[in-house]
């Protein structure tokens, strides 16, 4: 409970700041860069040494968390997974970055966390922190395992989820709480695995899931940057962002598309035991 009155502690003295959604938009050839903020989602990074000292037992957590026997001992743990599941690939992790959050009735549109050029994020997990909350207060994670079904977890007091950061779209659902606090942490490094091969393991490759899954939510990948952003000129160019792309990926996977529309995404309770072999990495 420590942690949470930290958080609590930020908040209530204005030492957080808005999340926003980091825009680039091209008008008349040139590139133009906006930062959207989102409705009601206020963090904290903890790399600065200042914050620290202001919220000594958080920065204790994320410090055990960048320490490299923890990260070699984790990467080991993560390969020996992989190792058990036959999955040809291999993790080394080197970083840690974690960040506060208080959410209070905001949501989050439909994104992953990292693109694998961008950034060195392999893993995020998110340790959720509210003890009273119930089902109608929403703001439950929704994550997009494509080409399996959404899945919905509750951010109930004390749960961890983890999963990858290139390979897992994920959004927030809107939330009716007062307050809905979480700490999030991600996990920077290598990773090795093969080249895919072949048409199905391409499309099943954690890029082109993504692209597909996008034209599967296409309406409510739209439906959740109007929830998780204030009515402005730049929440409407996101969304005609979005149709853009949607419209460029209809035509780059046109050879897929009959496929994707009459078989995905598939119910994982009902698929006959069949597993489908996906690179979430």
């Amino acid at each position: 409970m420590k942690m949470l009155g930290e958080i609590k502690m930020m908040k209530e003295r204005g030492n957080m700041f808005s999340n926003a959604t980091r825009l680039v938009a091209v008008e008349n050839g040139v590139e133009k860069r906006l930062a959207v903020d989102k409705k009601n989602i206020w963090e904290q990074e903890m790399s600065d040494p200042n914050v620290q000292k202001l919220i000594p037992n958080l920065a204790d957590v994320s410090a055990n968390l960048s320490h490299k026997d923890f990260l070699h001992q984790l990467s080991a743990d993560m390969n020996d997974v992989f190792a058990e599941k036959k999955i040809q690939q291999e993790i080394a992790l080197d970083y840690q970055a974690m960040k506060i959050q208080s959410n209070t009735g905001g949501s989050f549109p439909i994104h992953t966390d990292s693109d694998g050029i961008v950034d060195t994020r392999l893993i995020s997990a998110i340790l959720y922190l509210n003890p009273d909350w119930k089902k109608n207060d929403g703001g439950q994670l929704r994550l997009y395992p494509f080409p399996y079904k959404q899945v919905d977890v509750e951010p109930v007091f004390n749960r961890l989820v983890i999963f990858p950061s290139t390979g897992l779209l994920h959004r927030v659902l809107p939330s009716n709480a007062k307050n809905r606090f979480c700490c999030t942490f991600w996990f920077s490094g290598n990773l090795r695995h093969p080249t895919a091969d072949s048409p199905t393991s391409r499309i099943f490759s954690a890029k082109l899931r993504n692209i597909a899954a996008r034209l599967v939510y296409a309406q409510e990948w739209e439906e959740a940057i109007r929830e998780s952003h204030a009515d402005s000129e730049a929440r409407d160019q996101m969304i005609a962002n979005h149709w853009k792309d949607i419209s460029t990926i209809g035509r780059g996977l046109s050879d897929y598309v009959p496929y994707i529309g009459q078989y995905l995404p598939v119910d994982r309770n009902s698929a006959e035991g069949q597993e489908i072999k996906i690179n979430w990495f």
